[in-house]
């Protein structure tokens, strides 16, 4: 790396950058009504085209977590807009493939971008200015994300939807990501109608999507047949046909559905649970998985092969609650061929949910082993060495609406890089409240492999008004873990902890009701996304805050800041189906793959995960954030599907080496202040053999901007780039 010596008046008059492209929007008026999209709005309702299925563009924002580990963020996916008195649906169950696809084509072969406000892909002029378009021809990365959303409509209808997404990215540019939000299924054909109900689910990276239906409540209409019994619904969204609503009823193949669903537990006497797949990189095909509420284990590729019976309960194991749990790991204590299921157990119909039953699938999905990991009676956080409060600890998350909604699962597994088997859940301790106690631990066990040797820890834990302590780079506590009725006020009363989620190195993740700066003067209670960093020596797992409620992020696509309005964990009695849940998160890395050697604090740990939130736009741009909500606010509040993940690419080319030629020298200024200058769009544009971050982003915080002037400054001079000190 050459260097030398510059005149710094030269960068005096740069500007800093602007935002880039995405779906990340607002409407071209303030306030309502919004920009989301009709659940209804296909080619033959709609004089502005189909809103079945929408391409974008969204990048992700860099942030810092609060010990300095940098992911990317943006919201992904919109709720629709089913009532004219709301921004948009509110969003139940979520989740995202397990899995993805490396060097495939993009699912579209054109997406819309935008780089200001009033931008988007609402088909109504009045609402959103059409973006430009972009034609990838890259070879991409590809996952599957999915939601199921609900709302009562201006009719008075209960309408449900199945949101699903394909999203693509190139390795050269993981921060940019090309979405199709695609309508996998809805309840009705208008807002009068209600033909049934929906639960998921799961979906895989090839874009099929399962959920469960069945007919509660409904009311019929569209001169259609009201689902009858218990059901499991497949969905190609690949292969959806835009112009058309795809309605669920008892009709099919007939009726309003779209040409690609598959019906494979039809009107079913026994109540299915939300279902889970194996994708068709592992069995061929896309593969059901799933329980019912008599004990059983459900398989199958097609109807009428879809089987049923009790193989999976471990010895000692009489039942299971709640919902199927999935990774394509496997472990060969279990003799497992094509991935591990996980779910919890009872060993006494009188006694506690105190077993985690996980088992081991083969080529056709039938068990080749399980075991019952029995929750000891003290489990110890060997981080902070506190164990657990004596009396009755169970693990829950699986009462009231979770068997027929969702989500999946309350078990979390992963494969750590030793290639033992982790295994979470959440546990009420000790459970004097019912299934909205709030006093919870994560429990995670450790299985070996090899020998069926297994260790217990906690990951994270509350006492109440206290609990496990919150980190920052240098191991100084800036939180506590606490019980979410010191969030709430009682209403809600708990629980405080979603389900856990593991990365691909045995990271544990979860939702959790925190006191921000205890002793400090920011000090408040709210609700944050923690990571435990796993330590395989100790089995012990440290805390960070990864973002809480109120934190405030740049829209890249909007040119409106967003904060992040609030974090679902409870409902009214029991978790919250909108909360997260254990196949919310990637089992791979990042860009792909299982690493061999990371350190688990890396950010590239983590492939990717997803998390339903509420948040809310500074619309007018005068640094509050004040939803309409009827009142005439300019703001608007969206329900949507955040994505997190890691997101700098592997850097070509030294820090400060703007033109890319492989030498840092006088021949970069003008290069650098171009970076300053352009937004990320333009740049791509401009030098699309040359990674902006790479070049320009001197301080390591991945943006290019002002604060990387004196480290640019400090490159040319001296040769050393502070982001590498």
């Amino acid at each position: 790396m050459r260097s030398g010596t510059i005149v710094v008046g030269l960068l005096a008059a740069v500007l800093l950058a602007a935002p880039g492209f995405g779906q990340d929007s607002v409407s071209t008026t303030s306030g309502l009504p919004g920009d989301a999209v009709s659940p209804w709005a296909d080619a033959t309702t709609m004089p502005f085209g189909s809103e079945q299925c929408n391409y974008y563009v969204v990048d992700l924002t860099p942030f810092q977590t609060s010990k300095g580990t940098i992911f990317g963020i943006a919201p992904i996916i919109k709720s629709s807009k089913a009532s004219s008195g709301f921004f948009g649906s509110l969003l139940s169950a979520q989740g995202m493939s397990r899995r993805q696809l490396v060097g495939v084509p993009f699912h579209s072969t054109k997406y819309y971008h935008w780089a200001d406000a009033g931008y988007g892909v609402n088909n109504d002029p009045a609402i959103n200015i059409p973006g430009t378009t972009i034609e990838p021809t890259d070879a991409s990365n590809q996952f599957g994300v999915l939601f199921s959303e609900f709302a009562t409509t201006d009719e008075l209808a209960s309408y449900n939807g199945v949101i699903g997404g394909i999203v693509n990215y190139t390795r050269e540019d993981p921060g940019r990501l090309y979405v199709s939000r695609i309508m996998a299924a809805n309840n009705s054909c208008d807002n009068a109608s209600n033909l049934s109900q929906f639960g998921v689910g799961s979906v895989d990276e090839d874009g099929f999507v399962h959920f469960r239906a069945d007919g509660y409540g409904c009311t019929g209409g569209c001169g259609l047949n009201v689902l009858q019994g218990n059901n499991i619904f497949r969905v190609d969204m690949a292969r959806r046909n835009c112009d058309v609503l795809n309605v669920v009823s008892n009709d099919w193949p007939g009726g309003m559905f779209d040409a690609t669903p598959e019906w494979l537990v039809r009107n079913a006497a026994d109540t299915y649970n939300p279902p889970g797949i194996v994708s068709t990189a592992i069995m061929g095909g896309p593969f059901y998985i799933g329980t019912n509420t008599i004990s059983q284990y459900a398989r199958g590729a097609t109807f009428p092969a879809v089987v049923a019976d009790s193989t999976h309960l471990a010895p000692g194991v009489i039942d299971h609650r709640g919902n199927i749990a999935y990774t394509s790991r496997n472990c060969a204590f279990l003799n497992s061929t094509h991935g591990l299921c996980g779910i919890l157990g009872k060993a006494d119909e009188q006694g506690p949910t105190d077993i985690i039953n996980v088992w081991g699938l083969d080529n056709n999905g039938n068990v080749t082993g399980a075991v019952a990991l029995q929750l000891p009676a003290v489990v110890t956080d060997n981080w902070d060495g506190v164990n657990n409060l004596a009396g009755v600890n169970e693990f829950d998350h699986y009462h009231s609406q979770v068997a027929y909604r969702g989500g999946n699962g309350q078990v979390a597994l992963g494969v750590d890089q030793a290639g033992n088997l982790l295994v979470a859940a959440q546990v009420d301790h000790p459970n004097y409240g019912g299934s909205d106690w709030p006093v919870n631990y994560i429990a995670v066990a450790r299985l070996e492999c090899t020998s069926g040797a297994v260790a217990w820890t906690m990951a994270g834990y509350n006492q109440g008004v206290a609990g496990k302590a919150i980190v920052d780079g240098s191991a100084a506590p800036i939180a506590q873990m606490v019980s979410l009725d010191n969030v709430t006020g009682g209403t809600p009363f708990g629980p405080s902890v979603s389900a856990p989620m593991i990365d691909s190195v045995g990271n544990v993740w979860f939702l959790s009701a925190i006191e921000y700066d205890p002793q400090g003067p920011n000090q408040r209670y709210t609700s944050g996304l923690l990571r435990g960093t796993y330590d395989p020596a100790n089995f012990a797992f440290e805390l960070e805050l990864v973002f809480k409620n109120w934190d405030v992020f740049a829209g890249q696509n909007s040119n409106r800041d967003y904060a992040i309005s609030f974090l679902s964990i409870a409902d009214s009695n029991s978790v919250d189906s909108g909360t997260a849940w254990s196949q919310n998160i990637s089992e791979m890395q990042f860009l792909g793959g299982y690493p061999a050697d990371l350190e688990p604090g890396a950010p590239e740990a983590l492939g990717g995960l997803v998390i339903g939130a509420e948040i809310t736009y500074d619309w007018d741009q005068n640094g509050e954030f004040e939803p309409d909500n009827g009142a005439g606010q300019p703001d608007q509040e969206y329900n949507v599907l955040l994505y997190i993940s890691a997101m700098a690419p592997a850097c070509e080319y030294d820090c400060g080496d703007c033109n890319c030629d492989g030498a840092v020298n006088g021949f970069d200024i003008d290069y650098f202040i171009d970076a300053l200058n352009m937004t990320p769009g333009q740049w791509d544009n401009a030098y699309p053999d040359c990674d902006l971050i790479c070049a320009a982003d001197t301080n390591g915080d991945q943006a290019v901007n002002g604060f990387d002037i004196d480290g640019f400054i400090q490159v040319l001079n001296t040769g050393t780039c502070p982001r590498d000190e």
